[in-house]
């Protein structure tokens, strides 16, 4: 029955979402987004960015020496690069729930043969996780990153397991109990212990200067600016400005970038103070104002008609 029940639920569910993807709904309702996610899945379209980045892997594959001799680097990203997501999801839960944590998982060798099967309370709870992580990897593969916040119902229903690994620590301390107390204080002590050191941590005081000052620089909010980090608008009470935020990576092409500006009066810029100084890439640009802390800094490029020597 179970094996019938495993070959049957798919099928209805694969059937069900093929079903709605040719559904026709008005417009002014938000299940057409679903609708459009759901008919792109089953149509490959879903797939045609991710596409789109190994062709492009390809043709910087063969620009570089020894394209053409097997198992190069780019080669080997193109072939496994669900496998490279996996892994970015793996790493982003596991500095979610503290690398220490897995220290717990490490205790399920203990559990007795009735604990081994999971019960339908923890399938539950598995299957929740494995459909929410599908999700995200789906979603890798669209848009080509992720954030935090997106893989959080997952990071949330790893917590379950942790306690349990570390309660089947405590029941076999015996004869191991200094060792089992040391794992335990790791497990539960290392995530605090780096909290405490970041909550101590002096604030950085230089992009809320700089925030206080383009406020008084454009109160009117008259002028166009353009910023790569999206606290500068936040601190300069220029909610709209968040749609602006950029990043912008110094090996991009100098045209690209200005394009990217799109003729900003002004570019706010928040970098490690060990960066350099050289603003090649805004051709238009030159230093207005810096903002400088311990470790980071505000510089403000401002557009000229022409480039400044």
């Amino acid at each position: 029955i179970n094996i019938i029940v495993l070959l049957i639920v798919p099928l209805f569910l694969f059937l069900a979402g093929w079903k709605i993807s040719t559904m026709e709904i008005g417009s002014h309702f938000r299940l057409n987004d679903v609708l459009k996610w759901l008919n792109d899945l089953f149509t490959l379209e879903f797939f045609k960015g991710y596409h789109e980045i190994l062709d492009a892997l390809k043709e910087l594959q063969y620009s570089l020496p020894m394209a053409g001799l097997r198992n190069n680097l780019l080669e080997l990203t193109r072939h496994y690069a669900p496998l490279i997501y996996c892994l970015g999801l793996l790493e982003t839960l596991l500095k979610a729930v503290f690398p220490t944590s897995i220290l717990a998982f490490w205790a399920f060798r203990w559990r007795k043969s009735d604990e081994k099967l999971l019960s339908q309370g923890r399938w539950l709870i598995f299957l929740v996780w494995f459909l929410f992580s599908l999700l995200n990897i789906l979603f890798l593969l669209k848009r080509n990153f992720i954030q935090e916040r997106y893989f959080w119902v997952p990071i949330v229903l790893t917590l379950p397991w942790i306690g349990f690994g570390i309660s089947l620590w405590w029941q076999e301390r015996g004869q191991r109990k200094s060792v089992v107390l040391l794992v335990i204080a790791i497990v539960l002590v290392s995530p605090l212990l780096k909290t405490i050191t970041v909550v101590m941590e002096p604030q950085d005081l230089t992009i809320i200067e700089a925030g206080n000052w383009l406020r008084e620089y454009d109160p009117e909010h008259e002028k166009k600016i353009i910023y790569n980090d999206r606290r500068l608008p936040l601190y300069a009470d220029r909610i709209s400005d968040v749609k602006r935020v950029a990043k912008f990576k110094a090996f991009e092409e100098p045209g690209l970038v200005e394009r990217r500006a799109g003729g900003a009066h002004l570019v706010a810029l928040y970098l490690s103070k060990k960066s350099n100084d050289t603003f090649e890439l805004f051709e238009h640009y030159q230093v207005y104002k810096v903002f400088e802390g311990k470790r980071k800094k505000v510089v403000f490029l401002k557009r000229f008609t022409k480039k400044f020597s």
